[in-house]
């Protein structure tokens, strides 16, 4: 994918470390809400929208404004959605990481550009795949920049699951009426922090 030359980069993230982050780009700037997009038109402007490490949702009216939106996943194509880091570790995933894919307005649909994934050894909870992917979004952050400086992005042939988890989905994985003491197990493992939905 040829990418034409660009004026600016806006990078939507909440992970702090960006701010200490060395760019090579004179016109990056960092954002961490939406809200200067609702006020500012960026229309016609020859720009570029990287969203990282967030879980804000870019609508359509936002994102088409970008000659290009970026969404770097905090999983891999496998776990489209909310949550991939819980649903990673219900499906003991043997590799996991970061995905770098064009927004659509479908959530995680989009063409896949690049990704970044680790082998897992042993038994992760979800905060361990978690941190995985905070610290493969990086690496994939510094190779995006790369690639739109030289001017050139490959489109990977790499698809993703059809199944798009929600929140509601981990909402009704905490229901463990009827489920074997092992599910149970399983679950109250795999979906730590949602305990208060947890019905017995």
């Amino acid at each position: 994918m040829r990418i034409d030359e660009f004026e600016n980069i806006y990078i939507l993230t909440k992970n702090k470390f960006f701010k200490f982050y060395e760019f090579s780009f004179k016109k990056v700037t960092l954002i961490d809400n939406l809200e200067l997009f609702n006020n500012q038109n960026i229309k016609n402007t020859n720009s570029i929208l990287i969203s990282c490490n967030t879980n804000l949702i870019v609508s359509e009216k936002i994102f088409k404004k970008f000659n290009l939106s970026i969404n770097i996943h905090p999983g891999s194509h496998l776990f489209p959605g909310r949550d991939p880091h819980h649903w990673a570790c219900y499906g003991n995933a043997t590799f996991f990481g970061s995905t770098a894919h064009i927004m659509e307005k479908k959530v995680d649909s989009g063409k896949i550009l690049d990704f970044e994934y680790s082998k897992i050894f042993g038994k992760l909870s979800p905060s361990g795949y978690q941190k995985i992917a905070n610290n493969t979004s990086l690496i994939l952050m510094k190779r995006t920049l790369e690639a739109l400086h030289k001017g050139f992005i490959l489109v990977k042939n790499e698809n993703w699951n059809t199944k798009i988890n929600k929140r509601i989905d981990i909402l009704k994985m905490c229901n463990f009426k009827g489920l074997d003491a092992e599910e149970i197990k399983k679950r109250k493992f795999s979906f730590q922090g949602f305990e208060k939905f947890f019905l017995y």
